[in-house]
């Protein structure tokens, strides 16, 4: 007789009795439908079921699933077709109003699922203000201590005034703190940036407030800006709401304004104390101070003290740049910009990684630190271009290969 331990799930997605099934090698995850949102997981060797709240989207829903297949349609396709027909009958399931409410969130649709389900009104501050929402749908990140039903704690909630609400989640009791609330658009809320948020609002100077409090819109780029002093004291208001309107992704415009202020360690320190009024002179600073450190002199370099170990292994075609002056000729013999990576590659900030590739052709990689792991940012070749699909390949293995005793 077959050992249920031994058993192995074929993965897939099936919805019965009102019920979505997720299958994968590792378990299966269920979640029960509109209105009566729950969640469970079986996971392997653990074979005892645990409640727990899936990841889920709406954007899953496929339109595609309901064209006929053509009669000769291959047995993968028919597959896929029945994977995305039962996700559409577990979607169909939940109000359009609902699905249009949250579908702009990146994570925790599932949070706020439950929450709309299980407390009249809260499709309401969901639509009016999707940060809070998203706060109050995983309140037990907010409010210390975590309150033993998070769920019922929101219902009593809801009623009352939002700026009773973004106090009891710990944000300043202020009608002002409600309006930055409101102009963070739903898909640029994140537990992380409104941790960071709240952090600033509740500890931040006034005149970081009054200047949140003219940002037309608070996406990605603006929070991320918003949330380190450092940052924040070098843009004008001007700044932020051009960032707000232009840009969902916070990395190039973050990472341009901090390699300028680092750059400018070297090359120009008056950086420090400019203020940018707009993106096009944050780019045009960007590029005339990279020109000229690339014209500097090892020496003046010897302040920016690298990591004595490369966060990944090197090999004989991929070597570990180990000092400024490793970069900086990397950057002469390349022509391009790598050393002005050199001040986020310090023991002072370790943001970055740079490696010299010799083979399958001569190239620069550059390791970026995010969160708690190191991902690969970029392969360049000579002049900023682009590399051969065979050396991106190697890179790449290398990569997965060295990850598990590498990273740090």
């Amino acid at each position: 007789m077959k050992n249920r331990k031994d058993e192995v799930f074929k993965p897939g997605k099936v919805f019965k009795n009102q019920k979505l099934y997720i299958f994968t090698c590792r378990g299966v995850k269920v979640i029960k439908g509109w209105p009566n949102i729950m969640g469970w997981a079986l996971k392997k060797p653990n074979l005892g079921w645990s409640y727990v709240r899936p990841h889920i989207d709406m954007n899953w829903y496929d339109t595609s699933a309901k064209q006929q297949l053509i009669s000769f349609a291959s047995k993968k396709e028919r597959f896929y077709k029945r994977q995305a027909e039962s996700v559409n009958m577990f979607i169909e399931g939940i109000p359009l109003e609902v699905r249009h409410a949250i579908k702009g969130f990146k994570t925790r649709q599932y949070h706020l699922l439950s929450l709309i389900a299980r407390c009249p009104g809260a499709i309401d501050i969901v639509k009016s203000n999707p940060a809070l929402a998203f706060c109050l749908a995983s309140n037990w990140v907010f409010h210390k201590p975590p309150v033993k039903r998070p769920l019922r704690s929101a219902r009593a909630l809801i009623p009352k005034k939002q700026k009773y609400i973004a106090a009891w989640l710990d944000f300043p009791k202020t009608e002002s703190t409600v309006k930055i609330l409101r102009k963070i658009p739903s898909y640029a809320v994140d537990v992380t940036r409104l941790l960071y948020l709240r952090d600033a609002l509740r500890d931040g100077t006034p005149m970081m407030k009054k200047m949140l409090s003219h940002v037309h819109r608070l996406n990605s780029t603006v929070l991320r800006i918003a949330t380190d002093p450092e940052l924040f004291q070098r843009v004008s208001v001007d700044f932020l709401n051009e960032a707000g309107l232009k840009s969902r992704v916070s990395k190039p415009t973050v990472y341009d304004l901090k390699d300028v202020l680092r750059i400018g360690e070297i090359v120009r320190p008056s950086i420090k104390k400019h203020v940018f009024k707009t993106l096009r002179e944050l780019h045009q600073e960007y590029y005339s101070l990279i020109s000229q450190i690339n014209l500097k002199r090892p020496k003046d370099l010897v302040k920016f003290k690298f990591p004595k170990k490369p966060p990944i292994i090197g090999t004989k075609f991929i070597i570990p740049l180990m000092g400024p002056e490793q970069v900086l000729k990397e950057g002469r013999e390349m022509n391009h910009c790598v050393a002005s990576y050199i001040p986020s590659i310090s023991v002072l900030y370790k943001e970055r990684f740079i490696y010299k590739i010799v083979e399958p052709e001569r190239a620069t990689l550059s390791l970026a630190h995010t969160g708690s792991n190191w991902v690969i940012e970029q392969i360049k070749a000579k002049n900023n271009t682009e590399v051969e699909t065979q050396t991106i390949e190697t890179v790449n293995n290398w990569f997965q290969k060295a990850m598990p005793s590498g990273n740090q």
